[in-house]
């Protein structure tokens, strides 16, 4: 995950705070920042000019004579290649004396027969992006003279998260989770962002919501906006969500990333005169159903996959990808907004079976706080009332909000005897940092209320999602933030206990394993899965255990028995070893003799398990034998 230092800014001071610091105060209390990436290093001389006029270069049909305000008095002479360049736009100029991130020195010279005092830029000669067919058109307000690095998303410093360190925080899925986490951290203050209210005098109908799985499907808000124009985003916003990874696409969908990557919750965009019979139905897919999702495939649901359908069929496979036939187009000028709590597992199940994992997919398989729908939806109509969805956007009839799901904050008795033994402090320490302790937790926006040694603590929503549930996670939650550092080591103490007896049948194991070493094989693990191709070529007979989700894709078969994955690394290993020799204990899978007794630790109807020894041996003259 990318973190803009400049975005989370706005909900945690880091004034005199370097880049250095933060991250290693995110490494030590909260999760792995694997690096720092710079970005606009290097622009400091790069300028915001306005083109004055653009006219056809009288030597070159594909050049332009631009004349150009930099804010300097005189008006700067630019030959420009760019075909999008044009009179009244905000542009990124460097002047005579400028050097690029790339190494080209900017200097006046002559270009067919005109002079050329300096260059307008595109995204390319300024390393923040990959666009280099056009400039760089910037937002029209920004002040001409003025350095480009003092524009949102410019100038920046991006942390770059292992994202297996934060699976365990659905919070810090959004750039304000980790706001907040640096709030905790550094003792700053900070804010969140702007929310429009979403109750407004009933000026239009509800759009009709019915919800038919509570259980997959918590909460579903879908708000109306009407008068959308449908183009492209503002310049700062296409900056940020450039430095989070996201492509710019259109004013609808940016603003729906963004604010995904800002919150967290991902929210989905219907057109709504696409949507057949005018209203939306949360339901089970039906077996043989199909959907042409927004990336141009054709997918087959199942019955364990949940959608968002209309009066006609699915548009949208909740959590995880929309449908081409409700998608938001250049015409679109009304739009049905979904922002909704979908369960973790049916999303991880159905991204995982069809091999379809989005950014919205990654947030809904953490167990999203059911507050976030209506935030997310509050936080785009604020974005349109500030006209990014069109100059007349607005919502339009109050929101509708379905599903019986809310938002409760959990709370946890703790006492604080158990968190200093837990700590390994001292009765008497423990007495004085109490209070420390109570304010770390209250720094992470927890109540604590009690006296004494017993107090309760309560959790709020965004961090009750499967993350802070017992007693111990809020020791957890105190140590890191305490320090770790703080922990004092101690020599491990615990009762020597001899090893449990072996049984009978691990005791034969071992004394086979023995007898082959001891004549020269090799033990080996390996996987359990087959290949078609291995199958014909060894003549197996049937049936085999089918994977549906194979981890590779040409080995969807289970095997039978263990000789085949042992024949199949034969060829593969000769080469290296002329003399060899390999074995393998391990199981095969015999789905026509399904398991009846469930007390061996599988459900009952599983494939039963039979147990080889097998083994092989190629000699120096090739001669294959089998052994077991």
């Amino acid at each position: 995950m990318r973190v803009p230092l400049s975005w989370v800014g706005e909900f945690v001071d880091l004034s005199g705070v370097a880049p250095e610091e933060v991250a290693q105060s995110l490494t030590l209390r909260t999760c792995e920042v694997d690096a720092i990436q710079h970005v606009g290093a290097g622009l400091e001389k790069i300028v915001v000019g306005q083109v004055v006029s653009a006219t056809k270069h009288p030597g070159a049909d594909s050049l332009r004579l631009t004349r150009v305000d930099v804010g300097m008095g005189d008006l700067l002479p630019i030959v420009c290649g760019a075909p999008n360049v044009a009179a009244g736009q905000r542009v990124a100029v460097a002047v005579p004396g400028t050097r690029l991130p790339n190494g080209l020195e900017i200097a006046e010279r002559k270009i067919r027969g005109e002079t050329s005092r300096g260059m307008i830029c595109s995204e390319k000669d300024l390393g923040l992006g990959d666009d280099g067919d056009g400039i760089l058109v910037l937002e029209n307000d920004a002040s001409v003279g003025a350095h480009l690095i003092s524009l949102p998303g410019v100038r920046d410093c991006v942390l770059e998260i292992d994202n297996k360190s934060i699976n365990h925080r659905p919070d810090l899925w959004g750039l304000v989770g980790f706001g907040r986490e640096l709030r905790a951290i550094l003792g700053r203050d900070g804010g969140e962002p702007g929310f429009a209210p979403l109750h407004r005098p009933n000026v239009g109908a509800h759009f009709p919501v019915e919800i038919r799985d509570d259980e997959r499907c918590s909460r579903y808000l879908a708000g109306v906006f009407e008068g959308v124009r449908v183009g492209a985003s503002p310049p700062w916003m296409q900056r940020r969500l450039k430095l989070v990874g996201a492509r710019p696409i259109s004013n609808v969908v940016d603003a729906s990333n963004y604010v995904m990557f800002e919150l967290g919750q991902p929210t989905h965009a219907f057109d709504r005169e696409r949507v057949r019979g005018g209203r939306i139905v949360v339901r089970t897919a039906r077996e043989g159903e199909t959907l042409v999702t927004l990336d141009g495939a054709k997918r087959a649901l199942s019955s364990s996959d949940l959608v968002i359908a209309d009066a006609e069929g699915a548009i949208g496979i909740a959590g995880v990808m929309g449908g081409a036939n409700s998608e938001v187009s250049d015409a679109t000028t009304a739009l049905v907004l979904e922002s909704a709590t979908f369960q973790a597992a049916t999303v991880r199940r159905t991204a995982a079976r069809l091999g379809l994992r989005s950014e919205a997919s990654a947030r809904f398989e953490k167990t999203l706080d059911v507050d976030l729908a209506c935030s997310a939806l509050s936080r785009i109509a604020s974005l349109a009332a500030r006209g990014l969805l069109g100059p007349n956007a607005r919502l339009a009839a109050p929101v509708t909000a379905a599903g019986k799901g809310r938002a409760r904050a959990l709370t946890i008795p703790l006492s604080w005897s158990f968190v200093a033994e837990r700590l390994g402090v001292g009765v008497e320490a423990a007495l004085g940092e109490r209070r420390e302790w109570a304010g770390l937790l209250r720094r992470l926006e927890m109540d604590v209320a009690g006296d004494g040694d017993q107090v309760r603590v309560t959790v709020p929503s965004f961090r009750a999602t499967k993350d802070v549930t017992e007693p111990i996670d809020l020791v957890e939650e105190i140590a890191r933030l305490r320090g770790y550092e703080r922990v004092e080591p101690r020599p491990l103490e615990a009762p020597v206990v001899p090893p449990p007896e072996q049984g009978g049948r691990r005791r034969l194991v071992r004394r086979v394993e023995d007898v082959l070493a001891a004549l020269g094989f090799r033990s080996l693990e390996t996987y359990s899965f087959l290949s078609d191709a291995t199958i014909d070529a060894l003549r197996l007979e049937g049936p085999f255990v089918t994977v549906r989700n194979a981890i590779v894709e040409d080995q969807s078969r289970v095997r039978r028995d263990v000789l085949p994955s042992l024949l199949a690394l034969v060829e593969k290993n000769v080469a290296i070893e002329p003399d060899l020799r390999l074995f393998e204990i391990g199981k095969g899978y015999r789905p026509e003799r399904p398991r009846v007794d469930a007390s061996v630790g599988a459900e009952k109807g599983e494939p039963e398990e039979a147990h080889h020894v097998a083994a092989v041996i190629d000699d120096a003259d090739h001669h294959f034998r089998r052994v077991g």
